[in-house]
């Protein structure tokens, strides 16, 4: 324990390694030998962008899965302003997502009808699906993480079955027709 990281608007720096800790003392003890510290870069009162969410949501999942003792909850994802509330009382500050982040954490995702389901390259047929069914879409690399009653997977190979239906063609023209019928 006891490191830093930073997030910027487009990437993830780590900062302080574990032996050198950047904090004063802190009731007579240093944080940085029982904390990870993250930082987000945004100004006082903004929201995290969509790639800065996306990053922290990333590294917390990596940090849970190093630490099993770190919980997805209030008691052990904390903000500064929870061991420094005098220097620090407004950190990450009032917009910050924590109910998102730990329901992401949990994979807690809201039941939705329909979910289309794209392959690397097909998503123009995608995207016309989600229209045709007024529903969102996310690439097969994420598709793990949403709860959807119909899963409509385009340009991947499968047997329709309960609550999955394929569109596929042997090239993307035909993966597109699929979807048109």
């Amino acid at each position: 324990m006891g490191e830093s990281c930073s997030l910027s608007k487009t990437r993830i720096l780590r900062g302080t390694p574990a032996n050198k800790p950047n904090w004063k003392l802190y009731n007579g003890k240093n944080p940085n030998l029982y904390t990870i510290g993250i930082e987000h870069e945004t100004l006082d009162g903004e929201e995290l962008t969509d790639v800065q969410y996306q990053s922290t949501l990333w590294l917390h999942g990596q940090l849970l899965a190093k630490y099993p003792a770190i919980k997805p909850d209030s008691d052990h994802i904390i903000g500064h302003y929870r061991t420094d509330s005098v220097n620090r009382p407004n950190d990450p500050g009032a917009k910050f997502p924590w109910e998102q982040l730990f329901k992401d954490l949990k994979g807690e995702e809201d039941m939705v009808d329909n979910l289309v389901i794209y392959a690397d390259g097909d998503v123009g047929a995608a995207l016309i699906l989600s229209q045709k069914l007024g529903c969102p879409m996310v690439h097969k690399s994420s598709s793990s993480k949403y709860q959807a009653a119909q899963k409509h997977w385009v340009g991947v190979q499968g047997a329709n079955d309960s609550g999955n239906i394929y569109y596929a063609g042997a090239n993307r023209t035909e993966t597109a027709r699929a979807v048109l019928k």
